[in-house]
């Protein structure tokens, strides 16, 4: 077989990471799909274990980021033990220790999404998978609404408008990504970005307009609408260096579509909880009666008193919603983890992002990835902790999924073990070798290039 057609088969593994992710992100409130997603999610733990032990090609990619993951568990474990009967009841102590499992098993996930992604050297598996699920979950609930079962918030009498908030934000954020990669492909090609990066600006717009007038989450609309402006600006500097009359007229069109929209976002009543989120923030009046802000406020002041109490450790993994009254969560990440951990964890949670920017920044001046793929972890990053503003985000699947994904941007393809060493780490060939025609048509937009030698 040769090296392109090796190149281009899916592999078990992606299949079933497609899947997993596709269950994962089709937000339905049916146990069904949280079954499938179960299903799926031991599946992969099985076919990548079983390929790293048939496989002796297949090197485990072992980035320090994760190693600080497991010190961060491991401090978790530490705080709860520290905090039991001083501060937390101990028949709590067996609850704090399922959420730390389960939070290791979704950090494992996110482990694994990178050694498939990082073997394969392309991301199309789960960017389908993201793109599939939100499409479905959008015709599961467009079904509801015909059929009267769903009023109010789009998604909301399923219980899942927040899910389906966030999931609509990182769908917009891998949006961003695929641009990137998408003109950076067509500048090496010396073309222009066509229809794929108007259809994925597009569907970044969607996600923006479906969290402000269908879901009503604070948190997606932040998330997609950060995502949004990031691609614009990125495009607009595109624009400006290529000096390109189409690229302009393209931008006058989305223009034109976003002012024409703006009217009808604007007369939506979910605008107004954006619209108050400001008012709050600045002391003024409400637009519209709401008391979630005023909640929510009371929440982060809670936990930033209760970790004034133990500011070291914290009051252990999980612990915020039993010492607190009201038996829930802060509903913003860093609070949380303040909290549960103290500054301890905070800044090794937080680290482990830091790391991952510092990594991206170095991969982008020493070329040693991509430019579209450097760029794009360290957007991803900054998406990770701005995902967690508004929102208890940091044992949640999708986080560790996008955590995975940003790793293997910054894996170099030469790491890869099916891809042959005639590639440097700027992408251009070695003396005697030359880029495959297949992969420069197909698989460069997956990030992907294929090397064969010159007489093949």
């Amino acid at each position: 077989m040769t090296p392109e057609a090796a190149q281009g088969r899916w592999r078990a593994s992606e299949v079933v990471l497609l899947l997993y992710v596709l269950a994962l992100f089709t937000v339905s409130g049916d146990p069904v799909w949280t079954q499938l997603e179960n299903a799926f999610g031991y599946l992969l733990v099985i076919v990548v274990g079983g390929s790293v032990l048939a496989d002796s090609r297949w090197t485990l990619t072992w980035p320090r980021e994760f190693a600080l993951v497991l010190v961060f568990v491991a401090w978790g474990v530490l705080a709860t033990l520290a905090a039991t009967g001083s501060g937390v009841e101990s028949r709590f102590l067996t609850a704090q220790m399922i959420r730390l499992w389960t939070f290791l098993q979704v950090v494992v996930l996110g482990f694994l999404t990178l050694q498939v992604l990082a073997r394969s050297g392309r991301f199309r598996s789960i960017e389908l998978g993201f793109h599939g699920g939100i499409m479905l979950t959008l015709l599961l609930l467009t079904i509801a609404v015909a059929s009267g079962e769903l009023t109010g918030r789009f998604g909301s009498g399923l219980g899942q408008a927040n899910d389906l908030g966030l999931a609509l934000g990182v769908a917009s954020a891998l949006c961003t990504v695929q641009i990137m990669r998408s003109v950076s492909r067509s500048s090496l090609e010396g073309g222009y970005p066509g229809l794929h990066v108007m259809g994925l600006v597009l569907l970044q717009l969607a996600t923006v307009l479906l969290n402000l007038v269908a879901t009503g989450s604070r948190q997606g609309v932040l998330t997609s609408g950060a995502a949004l402006l990031a691609t614009l600006a990125y495009l607009g500097w595109h624009l400006v260096r290529r000096q390109s009359r189409r690229a302009f007229w393209g931008s006058v069109c989305a223009m034109a579509v976003a002012a024409a929209v703006a009217p009808r976002v604007a007369e939506s009543p979910l605008v107004a909880r954006l619209q108050n989120v400001v008012r709050f923030v600045t002391g003024r009046e409400l637009v519209s009666p709401e008391r979630s802000l005023a909640d929510r406020w009371s929440l982060v002041q809670e936990g930033f008193a209760l970790w004034q109490v133990r500011p070291v450790t914290g009051w252990g993994f999980d612990a915020f919603q039993f010492v607190s009254p009201r038996r829930t969560y802060t509903h913003s990440n860093p609070v949380e983890i303040l909290a549960n951990t103290g500054m301890v964890g905070v800044i090794l949670f937080y680290g482990v992002l830091g790391f991952i920017a510092v990594r991206g920044w170095r991969a982008l001046r020493r070329g040693s990835v991509p430019g579209w793929a450097a760029g794009g972890a360290l957007f991803l990053a900054g998406i990770l902790a701005l995902n967690g503003v508004g929102a208890v985000t940091y044992y949640n699947k999708t986080h560790w999924l996008l955590f995975g994904y940003t790793l293997a941007l910054l894996v170099p393809a030469r790491s890869a073990p099916e891809v042959a060493t005639g590639v440097r780490a700027d992408g251009a060939p070695e003396p005697g070798q030359s880029l495959s025609p297949m992969a420069t048509e197909a698989e460069c937009s997956d990030g992907a290039w294929t090397p064969v030698s010159s007489d093949s």
